[in-house]
């Protein structure tokens, strides 16, 4: 009885961070909260590109769905972050603590959520090589917020480096859910291959456009707080851009500036003054499209229904442009 009453401790919390709850734990009628859920669509939508029944794919996705957002509970936490879609982090509800139990919970329930896969008619095989691909997955996102939490601390990051941080913490989970759901739907290893290289763009330029909105987003729109990612000092694309570029004067100004333990509004005016001067806004647009365009590349090698090829194109069209 001990262990179901701990459960019951974990069951409003976790309700409340996928979407189904409001703050007291009550469950909604209509949850409009849940995030974009892309990850776990792109699972069945690799699935259902060579299968023709997708449900059968629904526990890997569902899977994937808590593994991301086990980790945006954590990453609000190490962030401070306070709002996330539209509605207060779940740490600042019940505290650190208790979210971070929530989150490490969401981690196990993902995994042992695969092992339904096996009621459906998929191998023990295929359930096995799924689940390895989920465990890499997760240490590379750790690796990835790592990371991401180092360059906070310093300017000295280049193009490169960014990328490679970008890859671990989001498209690896990206490229991840199309990797598992061509895994399931086939044999055919150089399938499998491309879903993945397509996820891999696809995130690249999921993370590149949250840059962007990240500093010039609409709060009302994105759900984050306005310049969010220069108050917090991320080093994103557009900051490294303009790090690139700038004159060694407004280098020196920048690097004053991010030594700041907090920054003001002074300060986040000079950083969009240096932003601006540099074109950086433009240059991630430009950088956003090159990836677009090799995430096509990769959806062109796979030989799939026009339906598929049509919506894995929709979606690139989509991550380019979407406002939040």
């Amino acid at each position: 009885m001990s262990g179901q009453n701990h459960s019951r401790d974990l069951k409003g919390p976790f309700l409340y961070h996928i979407g189904s709850a409001d703050e007291n734990w009550n469950l909604l009628s209509n949850p409009n909260h849940s995030g974009k859920a892309l990850r776990s669509a792109l699972c069945l939508y690799a699935f259902h590109a060579l299968n023709d029944y997708w449900e059968k794919a629904l526990p890997a996705a569902i899977a994937i769905e808590l593994l991301h957002n086990f980790s945006l509970i954590h990453d609000d936490i190490q962030d401070h972050d306070t709002e996330r879609r539209h509605r207060r982090t779940l740490w600042t509800i019940i505290g650190e603590p208790k979210a971070l139990l929530t989150g490490s919970a969401m981690h196990s329930i993902a995994y042992l959520n695969l092992f339904y896969l096996k009621d459906r008619g998929i191998n023990e095989e295929k359930v096995l090589l799924a689940s390895q691909l989920l465990f890499k997955t997760s240490l590379d996102m750790i690796k990835g917020q790592v990371l991401d939490l180092k360059f906070e601390q310093s300017i000295q990051i280049n193009r490169n480096q960014y990328l490679e941080m970008i890859d671990f913490k989001t498209s690896s989970l990206i490229s991840c859910s199309l990797a598992v759901g061509a895994l399931l739907g086939t044999d055919h290893k150089p399938i499998i291959k491309a879903f993945a290289q397509y996820g891999l763009h696809l995130g690249r330029v999921f993370q590149l456009k949250d840059d962007i909105l990240g500093i010039w987003g609409q709060s009302r729109v994105t759900g984050k707080s306005e310049s969010n990612d220069i108050l917090r000092k991320k080093k994103s694309f557009p900051i490294i851009c303009a790090l690139e570029a700038c004159t060694p004067k407004d280098r020196k100004v920048l690097s004053k500036i991010y030594e700041k333990q907090t920054l003001g509004q002074q300060d986040l005016d000079v950083v969009m003054e240096v932003l601006e001067a540099n074109q950086s806004k433009g240059k991630t647009e430009e950088f956003i499209e090159f990836e677009a365009l090799s995430a096509i590349e990769q959806l062109n090698l796979i030989h799939i229904d026009g339906w598929a090829l049509k919506d894995g194109k929709d979606l690139v069209d989509f991550l380019v442009n979407r406002d939040y």
